[in-house]
């Protein structure tokens, strides 16, 4: 059974977590600061970092300035390249999603190219049989079997109006 507490039960915490010292933020918008395109090229600073501690590592100031000036650059050709490569990775992503649509449309198409095919000859077999059937028909009905004849020729018109009238398919669609 569940027991009811009355609020003057519930104890004081003795601890809040809280100073009671908060303040509400500032309502201006602060302004974000793009960054360098060298900032964040790990080897490139490392080096300059090295020859600013000694500049005469690798002989002479001007070695080392190179050196720097050259390490930058392929830093930033790699971030520039790396950029290409995630713009060229999500265009193939799109244009592999796009093939796989245009081979669903295309397998549906074919499938139903290959129904309407199989329907044609179904349809023909009807056109020809049906009237063959309404003539061995009359012909039972001449020679005194007029149930056999009405049968059979009752199939015949059901034979020939079906390859007359049957909608295909694609015409559903």
């Amino acid at each position: 059974m569940i027991e009811i507490i009355e609020p003057a039960e519930i104890p004081e915490p003795k601890e809040t977590g809280s100073a009671g010292t908060q303040t509400t933020a500032a309502s201006e918008i602060v302004p974000v600061e793009e960054e360098s395109p060298i900032k964040g090229l790990p080897i490139a600073q490392r080096v300059e970092g090295l020859l600013a501690a000694r500049p005469r590592i690798l002989g002479s100031e001007l070695a080392a300035s190179l050196l720097v000036g050259t390490l930058h650059r392929d830093d930033y050709d790699i971030q520039t390249l790396k950029r290409e490569l995630e713009k060229t990775r999500e265009e193939l992503r799109q244009t592999t999603e796009e093939l796989s649509e245009v081979k669903t449309k295309a397998a549906v198409l074919q499938e139903r190219v290959n129904a309407y095919k199989r329907e044609r000859h179904l349809k023909n077999l009807s056109i020809g049989a049906g009237p063959v059937m309404i003539g061995i028909g009359i012909q039972f009905i001449r020679n005194n079997l007029d149930i056999y004849g009405y049968i059979i020729g009752i199939l015949g018109i059901l034979l020939l109006f079906f390859g007359w009238f049957s909608k295909s398919e694609e015409a559903v669609k």
